[in-house]
């Protein structure tokens, strides 16, 4: 009896740190503002590949999205930061293709050992690796 309680004394203890270092930003951070392509070459042709961050807002080819907030918990690298944005949901088929539809949607970076790159994905599935445009080699 003794032990259960006590195990869930310790489950209950370490959900609690778990979740205490989960911050909440209002802005993107410096660090993330700027463009971001998959390579150098991306970077100085403004391929397709390339999105832009700034404090409140992300932009790309096929999307200008909102920043709501961003979750940061710290990672092996480097905090681990989860942009939540909202989004122009894509065109709808008439009579609704004049009504704009919103969409939230996330873009998760994760830090690498070089700290002009990062790995980005809408989930923690499915990340490449992307290089800001404005740090050097």
């Amino acid at each position: 009896m003794r032990a259960g309680l006590a195990l869930a004394l310790v489950a209950i203890v370490a959900a609690g740190t778990a979740l205490a270092d989960v911050k909440r930003l209002e802005s993107v951070p410096e660090a993330l503002w700027g463009r971001w392509a998959e390579s150098m070459e991306l970077c100085e042709s403004g391929g397709v590949t390339v999105f832009e961050i700034s404090a409140k807002s992300y932009g790309s080819a096929e999307a200008r999205c909102t920043v709501m907030w961003v979750s940061e918990v710290p990672g092996l690298d480097g905090p681990i930061r989860s942009l939540h944005l909202l989004c122009p949901a894509p065109r709808q088929p008439p009579p609704q293709q004049n009504v704009e539809r919103m969409m939230e949607s996330n873009l998760v970076f994760v830090p690498t050992k070089d700290p002009a790159k990062f790995s980005v994905g809408a989930d923690f599935d499915r990340l490449t690796d992307y290089r800001h445009c404005g740090a050097r080699k």
